[in-house]
């Protein structure tokens, strides 16, 4: 699906995650920053300028955090976005790597949903685990599941982000 005619609202919720992915570009800054959330007023006037000079009614949460560890803030501006125009589209980047809480929210609330996932087990695993190098593979491979097995008739894509590394380039 090409980017490039996407009419939406990005917001950026917080730098926080809950993975350490091998690659991350804010890995440093994680370590060396203090991290921080989107004020909720912030969006809200993002949304009220968005809304009046724009048709689109599309919202996306990405990162350079997970969206999901923000939880709360998600769901106040998708109610606040609601509220204005009830034709709201969600899209999300996520790691998938949440609570079944999440995951039944993101399947009540959410259109698309790019699931952030590197390939077979070992490579997600390798490549993204959690902080204890827990692996996320399993957590993930289960909302996935469960967000397709559950979606009915609801209007939910559920796509794979993939970063290509030296480890699955040649295992895609």
């Amino acid at each position: 699906m090409p980017h490039c005619y996407k009419q939406m609202i990005s917001f950026f919720l917080t730098t926080k995650c809950n993975l350490r992915c091998e690659y991350c570009y804010n890995s440093d800054e994680r370590t060396k920053v203090e991290e921080k959330s989107l004020p909720i007023e912030i969006a809200q006037a993002g949304i009220d300028e968005f809304f009046a000079n724009t048709p689109s009614r599309h919202i996306r949460f990405y990162g350079p955090g997970e969206p999901t560890m923000e939880f709360n803030l998600m769901k106040q501006i998708v109610e606040y976005a609601k509220c204005k125009d009830e034709n709201v589209t969600v899209e999300i980047q996520t790691n998938g790597a949440f609570s079944p809480h999440v995951c039944k929210w993101v399947l009540d609330n959410v259109n698309i949903a790019w699931v952030s996932f590197d390939g077979t087990p070992d490579i997600q695993n390798n490549q993204r685990p959690f902080p204890n190098k827990k692996m996320s593979a399993p957590t993930i491979e289960k909302n996935i599941k469960w967000l397709n097995a559950n979606k009915g008739n609801r209007n939910l894509m559920v796509g794979a982000r993939v970063t290509i590394t030296n480890l699955n380039i040649n295992r895609q």
